[in-house]
């Protein structure tokens, strides 16, 4: 049996992803916060990721692995 969770989800998220984008909060971020170099991820990239989770539904912080998982991550950094 198939099982389909949050069809509708994806399409928001890539426009709150673009405008967030165009509002250039990840480079703003990254400005701000100071990180190693060696880190794969910009703390921008993570607060972005944080914000859109939450803008997401009522899911508790501790599922952002699981909800990351399920997400085009690409398209939304």
């Amino acid at each position: 049996m198939i099982q389909i969770e949050g069809i509708y989800q994806a399409n928001y998220l890539h426009i709150l992803s673009a405008i967030m984008d165009d509002l250039k909060l990840t480079q703003q971020m990254d400005r701000l916060v100071h990180s190693d170099p060696q880190c794969k991820t910009t703390p921008g990239e993570v607060v972005k990721l944080l914000v859109l989770h939450i803008l997401s539904g009522r899911q508790p912080l501790v599922h952002l692995e699981k909800w990351a998982e399920r997400q085009d991550l690409d398209m939304l950094i």
